[in-house]
């Protein structure tokens, strides 16, 4: 998704929040129901993308985005392991 292109583009449309031009935080919409629709990719998809590091979130291309955001993971999930 760094660039819109690809299936999720068609998902979740990518709405810029006006405190936050100048980087891309998507807005999460408001759901009704918490249990099924906070579950729902057009939820889950901008809530998790905008807990990424900037960097990651304006990799200049897929291969790039695909190694920093496996990166990212793994320290997030293994924080005492030095890489």
């Amino acid at each position: 998704m760094p660039n819109g292109t690809g299936i999720q583009s068609n998902l979740v449309k990518p709405r810029l929040q006006a405190t936050c031009l100048g980087t891309s935080r998507l807005i999460v919409p408001s759901v009704r129901r918490s249990t099924v629709g906070n579950r729902a990719f057009s939820v889950a998809g901008p809530r998790v993308w905008n807990t990424l590091p900037e960097e990651i979130k304006t990799s200049q291309s897929l291969l790039t985005f695909r190694q920093q955001l496996k990166t990212w993971l793994f320290r997030k999930s293994y924080p005492d392991i030095i890489i």
